[in-house]
């Protein structure tokens, strides 16, 4: 199977901002550790103060991610729940009975 390029975004909500920061470096830099994973770009935000609320700030990472295979892709989605996942290639995926399998 081919390699998955994908884009991620990762939110983090508290306080205080400098917080928010570096737990979302910390998320990074524990992602780059995930095996079948390569981040080819990667963008921190500012934290911006949420509006009506006290002293609450929310930031996030922009990940462009290559995956080795839909088994890593699919680890990542579900231990790091983004908020937002766009696939950009392949755009059609054959999956064996093997594969299919292995993802069950």
């Amino acid at each position: 199977m081919e390699k998955i390029e994908a884009q991620i975004i990762l939110e983090i909500l508290g306080r205080p901002p400098e917080h928010v920061v570096e737990a979302l470096n910390g998320l990074t830099k524990q992602l780059e550790k995930e095996k079948g994973v390569s981040i080819k770009s990667q963008a921190i935000h500012e934290p911006v103060e949420v509006r009506d609320s006290k002293d609450l700030f929310t930031s996030f990472a922009d990940l462009t991610i290559e995956f080795d295979s839909l088994g890593d892709y699919f680890h990542v989605v579900f231990t790091y729940m983004p908020s937002h996942v766009e696939v950009f290639s392949p755009e059609k995926i054959i999956l064996t009975n093997y594969d299919m399998n292995d993802l069950a």
